[in-house]
């Protein structure tokens, strides 16, 4: 491997850097090798990184990954270099398999600045005109920016348009009133966008294009943008904000109490109690920990493109699964030609964002918690964003408690004499929190005294939203989403979570059983009455054979309820003769409303799929890309090809599921919505002879 830089500030290069949220990741030893370690039959496998290495000097420039091993990588007392002494490096892909218009989104990428202020500069008249003197980021203009009115944000997004041989950003701008109240920003988009094209590694070759002021366009450049205004063909429009009143402690847009008001009172931190769960040692950097509690074992880690993930998962005693695992976030969002966006938000990063856990706020004061490892920085002097794998720092990104509930595990009346009796239903929650851009998502793993799992993604944070025209040339973007507040509306969009569920139930090898609640008759059962044949409900179970795009998949039909199991037919009970399982129960979740060959959807084929079940194979790990962010109608993984038509019974199986909500915007949802999710749980079937959660100490009946 090349010698590298570590961290790409300033303008555009021709040289090779470490790039993207997952630049060093740990690579998931084999299955076999890690499952004989497990059960004590192997030594520990050896541990691989994978480096992302962007090879701009390359010709033609590409992306390329590297195994890099075994290391033995960093505790708690510091890294091991000794071990990259000997570690051999071997690429893992062919050259130009990953083209350099698709590397990975990069925090420290500038190339588009001296462009973008060139294009600003050419339009400050009009900016100041639209906005006020807010322009503080144009170089070498008095009249662009005052004392006290605010500052500028520019932020290059990724753009559908994108190609393999084209990288096209589309480059937003916001207005912020203090940098300590930066996040008002997503209430504020300034009436100005363009795209960006980076169509080589050669800075003389970019370009901007596509220009859009006051909803009005796209011009193909800013000259043409200027000359459509002194032509009379664009109007120009007013959105300067509110110097004072926006962007300040207790305004519309920032979070908490209105000024003048003192607020409800909140939660009240409950004071620490003994924990009923073990931890297993912190050395190694506590990046991921082994976990027991009430009959459950698993060890659970925080992953720095996917975030959080839970292996080897048992339940007294019986492996339930080898994965869980956050495997995707997508949101969705409608627009014109021009504005639709979409975001895979493992390439934007799980972790690199994100702040650390709040005791008190985000977790319980007697919570443990686990790191991630992040590298992304902050540039005071140039308020900015860097990345650089050096600077690796631990991150508080994943909590661990046990849930009080006043919820019960089972209970019950007897009629006759009214007597009550129950189990509260204790939880285990292991918890991560995820920060990309203006959303948060808060991930769960809840592990039950009855062996079942609740699997959930939390939605929160700022919505993205759009300046448009009342009455005017944007009118139409109220029927995209909704108003929110004065000339501002919020886009329609769809958030999906996916999640890789590697269910090994008493083994590896499993089939999966689909059970049919139907009504109708049936040969055989007396349906006869007085008044003629009557229908009755019945259950109809199969198994499925192979894997296909609608062999082994589903969207839940509420007309027409089913029960997808994952089953072990060679460990039949010998008195029931039922295959032990366990099933995968969606909770309230929408489907794609996009067609199959919209450029969003083919690079999440995923998302089309509620269920879909495969046969596992080490080179289909995760269910998406970092790459198909960009030009994503050219996936670099297209899910579909996992569904091949390979035998699925009697076979190690993997379920991708994916959970969903379309989130319709509200003005409750500003200044940050109010928090929203879904989730989807993994239930015990015919594992047990009883409800595993009846050895729960029971509460003291009450009459």
């Amino acid at each position: 491997m090349p010698a590298v830089e570590t961290d790409m500030v300033g303008p555009f290069r021709k040289v090779d850097f470490l790039s993207g949220t997952s630049a060093v990741e740990l690579i998931e030893p084999p299955k076999d090798v890690a499952q004989r370690f497990l059960n004590g039959d192997g030594p520990a496998p050896p541990r691989f990184a994978r480096v992302t290495l962007v090879r701009g000097s390359a010709d033609p420039p590409d992306v390329m990954e590297y195994k890099v091993g075994p290391i033995l990588g960093c505790g708690t007392a510091g890294c091991d270099t000794a071990s990259l002494e000997t570690a051999t490096i071997e690429p893992m892909l062919a050259p130009g398999a990953v083209p350099f218009q698709k590397r990975p989104y990069e925090l420290s990428d500038s190339a588009v600045n001296d462009l973008a202020l060139g294009a600003l500069s050419e339009l400050r008249a009009l900016l100041v005109a639209a906005t006020g003197p807010v322009w503080d980021i144009i170089p070498d203009c008095d009249e662009c920016h005052a004392p006290g009115m605010g500052h500028i944000q520019a932020l290059p997004f990724n753009d559908f348009t994108s190609s393999s041989t084209d990288r096209i950003s589309i480059v937003r701008f916001f207005w912020y009133q203090s940098r300590d109240q930066l996040q008002a920003m997503w209430l504020h988009p300034m009436p100005i966008h363009f795209r960006f094209s980076q169509p080589s590694a050669d800075a003389s070759a970019f370009r901007l294009f596509d220009f859009v002021f006051c909803s009005q366009g796209p011009f193909a450049s800013a000259a043409a943008v200027a000359a459509a205004f002194e032509s009379g063909a664009i109007d120009m429009c007013h959105i300067a904000p509110l110097i004072g009143v926006d962007g300040v402690a207790g305004a519309w847009d920032v979070p908490g109490p209105a000024v003048g008001e003192t607020g409800r009172p909140g939660l009240v931190p409950q004071p620490p109690r003994s924990r009923r769960f073990s931890l297993g040692s912190d050395v190694g950097g506590n990046n991921g920990r082994s976990v027991s509690w009430m009959g459950w074992d698993f060890f659970a880690t925080v992953r720095p493109s996917t975030g959080l993930a839970a292996m080897d998962l048992r339940f007294k005693g019986k492996r339930v699964a080898y994965e869980l695992a956050h495997s995707e976030a997508v949101a969705m969002y409608s627009g014109n030609a021009v504005d639709q966006v979409f975001y895979l938000d493992s390439a934007y990063s799980m972790v690199q964002l994100s702040g650390g856990l709040m005791p008190g706020v985000d977790c319980p004061t007697d919570a443990a918690y686990l790191n991630a490892t992040s590298w992304a920085y902050f540039d005071a002097a140039n308020f900015s964003l860097g990345s650089d794998v050096s600077r690796a720092f631990p991150l508080r990104a994943a909590c661990i408690f046990e849930r009080v509930s006043d919820a019960t595990v089972w209970r019950h009346t007897q009629f006759v004499d009214h007597t009550p009796d129950g189990a509260g239903a204790p939880s285990l929650v292991v918890r991560a929190v995820a920060t990309v851009g203006n959303y948060d998502y808060i991930t769960e793993f809840e592990f039950a005294t009855d062996g079942s799992v609740e699997v959930s993604m939390i939605f929160a944070g700022y919505m993205e939203t759009r300046y448009y025209l009342p009455d005017g040339v944007s009118n139409y973007e109220t029927k995209l989403g909704a108003v929110v507040h004065d000339k501002l509306v919020a886009p329609l969009h769809s958030h999906f979570a996916n999640f890789k569920v590697d269910l090994d139930v008493v083994g590896h090898v499993n089939s999966v059983q689909k059970t049919e609640a139907k009504a109708g008759k049936l040969a055989g059962v007396p349906l006869n009455t007085a008044n003629g044949e009557i229908v009755t409900k019945y259950v109809e179970s199969s198994i499925l054979e192979v894997e296909g795009t609608e062999a082994s998949t589903c969207v839940p039909d509420v007309r027409h309820p089913a029960v997808w199991t994952f089953i072990n037919e060679a460990e039949r009970s010998a008195d029931l003769g039922l295959a032990p399982g366990y099933a995968i129960l969606p909770g309230a979740t929408v489907a794609q409303a996009l067609p199959d060959d919209h450029p969003f959807v083919k690079a999440a084929e995923f998302t089309k799929y509620t269920i879909a079940v495969t046969k596992r194979k080490e080179d289909e790990a995760r269910a998406s890309s970092v790459y198909d962010l960009y030009a994503p109608g050219e996936p670099i993984v297209s899910f579909d090809s996992f569904l091949d038509g390979e035998s699925i019974r009697n076979e190690d199986l993997v379920a991708w599921v994916t959970i969903a909500k379309e989130h319709v915007p509200r003005t409750e949802d500003v200044p940050l919505i109010t928090n929203f999710g879904t989730s989807f749980g993994l239930k015990p079937w015919n594992m047990f002879d009883k409800n595993a959660g009846m050895d729960v100490q029971r509460s003291a009946p009450v009459k």
